[in-house]
C-alpha cells in the first residue's frame, strides 16, 4: 500500500510538471512569433499598396470618391484592372525585405499566456517602430495582434 501511495504522487507530481510545460506563455522572440508578425506586416503592406497602386493603374483618384480598396477585395474581382492592381502590388512585395529586431519584452502574464513586446520593425532598411501581443487561445494556437503598422 505504502508503495502505491508514493507511487501515485510519482505519477501526480510527474503531471503537475507536464500541465505546466504544455502551452507556455509565447514571447516576442518566439521564432514563431515574431515569422507571425511579419506574415501580418507584408498582409498591412499589401493593403497599404492597394488604393496607391490601384490610382496609378486606373487615374482614378481613390481618395477623393471614397473608395475602399484593399488587396484582399482586389484579389476577389475578376476585372482587368483589380488583376492589373494585384500583380503590380505582388511585384512590389516580391522585392520587400522585412526584418524584426530589438525585440523587448513589456509584460507576460503567464495566467492568460499573453506576452506583450516592442520591436523595430525594418522593411527595405527602413525602421518602424512596433508593438505586438501573443497568446496562446482557447484552441491552444498561437495568436498574435500587432499594433502601429505604417508604412
Amino acid at each position: 500500500m505504502k508503495k502505491m501511495i508514493i507511487s501515485l504522487m510519482v505519477v501526480a507530481t510527474a503531471c503537475m510538471f507536464l500541465t505546466g510545460c504544455g502551452a507556455s506563455t509565447p514571447t516576442g522572440s518566439d521564432s514563431n512569433v515574431k515569422k507571425l508578425v511579419i506574415e501580418i506586416a507584408m498582409d498591412e503592406l499589401r493593403n497599404q499598396l492597394a488604393p496607391m497602386i490601384y490610382q496609378k493603374v486606373t487615374g482614378i483618384p481613390v481618395g477623393v470618391i471614397g473608395a475602399k480598396v484593399t488587396y484582399t477585395g482586389l484579389k476577389a474581382k475578376a476585372t482587368k484592372d483589380a488583376t492589373k492592381t494585384v500583380a503590380a502590388i505582388d511585384e512590389i512585395v516580391a522585392k520587400t525585405k522585412m526584418s524584426i529586431s530589438n525585440i523587448r519584452t513589456n509584460d507576460v502574464n503567464d495566467k492568460t499566456k499573453m506576452s506583450r513586446s516592442s520591436a523595430d520593425l525594418y522593411v527595405n532598411k527602413n525602421r518602424f517602430p512596433v508593438e505586438y501581443t501573443a497568446q496562446i487561445n482557447a484552441d491552444g494556437q498561437l495568436y498574435v495582434e500587432v499594433f502601429g503598422l505604417q508604412f
